[in-house]
């Protein structure tokens, strides 16, 4: 006959190693999502990086754009005021021609900025 509470300690040892072996798992598993996220971060982070370049890359466009698109209106500008002085000294001579404005205005090269 086995010693009574032999089989309660057995039952104990059991349940330890199944708790060890739990253990066990939980934490290769914690291991392994720590992992995961390390390497999360690092894409991020890359990601971030990328994008603010990016995002410097159009903001200086921009600016270019925005600096182009000032110099091209004092162009315009001048140019209309060629234009009228000419047409005025044409009507002097009987030779004016009727331009409008807004065929200067309303046609622009493609790929410039409009006012």
């Amino acid at each position: 006959m086995a010693p009574r509470g032999s089989g309660s300690d057995e039952s104990k040892s059991n349940q330890r190693l199944s708790n060890r072996e739990a253990a066990k798992r939980c934490r290769t598993k914690k291991q392994e999502r720590v992992r995961e996220l390390i390497r999360e971060d690092a894409r991020l982070k890359e990601e971030n990086e990328s994008l603010g370049q990016r995002i410097e890359a159009e903001t200086q466009e921009h600016v270019d754009l925005e600096s182009d698109n000032k110099v091209q209106r004092a162009r315009l500008g001048e140019l209309t005021g060629r234009l009228k002085w000419l047409n005025s000294a044409l009507q002097v001579t009987g030779l004016a021609i009727d331009i409008d404005q807004e065929i200067l205005v309303a046609s622009p090269e493609p790929g410039s900025v409009c006012p």
